[in-house]
């Protein structure tokens, strides 16, 4: 997202906050992901039902993919900060 102003200055620190903002949601999101797979996790090495288990590693699955997809939009996010967008 770029917020267009007048001043150059004033817009790259707009853009700086912007960023700021959107990385910092990201991570938080990072947090709250991998509590999430830590407690999946833990609930698998408890369970023995077997089709609990395949849902639990399903779980596992898309959470930790969900994790990735944020890494690579921070790593976006930075890049596009970085070319002043």
């Amino acid at each position: 997202m770029r917020v267009l102003v007048e001043n150059e200055g004033t817009d790259r620190w707009l853009i700086g906050k912007i960023h700021s903002a959107d990385v910092t949601n990201c991570k938080n999101c990072m947090i709250l992901l991998n509590e999430k797979i830590v407690c999946l996790r833990t609930a698998r090495i408890i369970e023995t039902d077997a089709a609990i288990l395949f849902r639990l590693d399903k779980q596992i699955e898309e959470a930790q993919t969900e994790h990735d997809k944020i890494a690579q939009q921070i790593d976006s996010l930075d890049k596009a900060l970085e070319q002043g967008y």
